[in-house]
């Protein structure tokens, strides 16, 4: 870690530079980041399990303790 620091203190440009490098190199993939929560993000959309579970929750309807 000191090493680290001294470094990207003697070239702050660079670091930096390499930085934002990273950083936009790791933000790109964000947009396609799902929302799902649950056993939809555990099992995936197209499971059978989630299939029937999206069945039943038009059937008779979701709500909180669903």
């Amino acid at each position: 870690m000191h090493a680290l620091g001294r470094w990207s203190l003697r070239r702050p440009r660079l670091a930096l530079g390499l930085v934002l490098a990273v950083v936009l190199g790791l933000g790109a993939g964000a947009p396609r980041v799902g929302t799902d929560s649950g056993y939809r993000a555990l099992l995936g959309a197209e499971h059978p399990v989630v299939r029937d579970l999206d069945r039943v929750a038009a059937r008779f309807g979701g709500g909180a303790p669903f």
